[in-house]
């Protein structure tokens, strides 16, 4: 119920911070989610084919990081998560792409948001692992360069 009541919100333009709550919350293998990157700018966001595909209003969809098949069944609330994450005032896009064998680090790809093509990128900015906890472990950016958050 929770996701369906955000995803009306997120229809109406109310802060897409709050959608970011919930997305952990949805099955994300079989819902998909209503967010704005920017003001005035609305995405969805959904599996399909094992890929995380976006689609911002008026663009074509990109197909994001590929999922792997034991993930959508063990992680379908974890998915991906809607953030923003390098601080820049735009949400990002982060997709599960490695779980260590314990599941107690998750490594995310990175996808931001390019304001002048109003879509998203369909090549990782970075990678971000964080602990099961949600604690940021490592960050790479594009660049290569690790650092410990």
């Amino acid at each position: 119920m929770k996701a369906l009541l955000h995803r009306y919100y997120a229809l109406f333009g109310l802060a897409a911070f709050t959608l970011y709550s919930t997305t952990t919350l949805a099955n994300q293998v079989t819902d998909f989610s209503v967010f704005q990157p920017v003001s005035g700018v609305s995405a969805n966001i959904y599996i399909e084919k094992n890929s995380v595909v976006v689609h911002t209003t008026g663009k074509p969809s990109t197909r994001l990081n590929a999922i792997k098949p034991q993930y959508l069944s063990h992680y379908a609330d974890q998915l991906y998560k809607i953030s923003d994450i390098d601080r820049n005032g735009t949400l990002d896009i982060a997709v599960l792409d490695v779980v260590d064998s314990s599941a107690t680090r998750f490594c995310y790809k990175v996808y931001s948001y390019i304001k002048r093509s109003s879509q998203f990128s369909n090549k990782p900015s970075y990678t971000q692992c964080k602990s099961a906890a949600g604690t940021v472990i490592y960050a790479t950016n594009e660049f290569n360069i690790a650092s410990k958050r």
